[in-house]
């Protein structure tokens, strides 16, 4: 099983996260009507972030 310290250590996988992350931001934030979306404020994207970053340790949770 892949552990979250030996995902950093890894430079292809920092990218690819980062790249994922950008694009995320620049579609949701610009991609307007070709994704039939709106911009989020800073409030929507903590929500966003903290119920996404709850996911993990949520699932941790229920697997043991």
């Amino acid at each position: 099983m892949l552990r979250l310290t030996e995902l950093w250590k890894n430079k292809l996988s920092i990218v690819a996260l980062c790249t994922q992350c950008g694009l995320q931001v620049a579609i949701v934030q610009l991609g307007g009507e070709l994704f039939y979306c709106a911009p989020l404020n800073a409030v929507q994207w903590t929500a966003c972030i903290g119920m996404g970053a709850l996911a993990l340790p949520l699932g941790w949770l229920l697997r043991v």
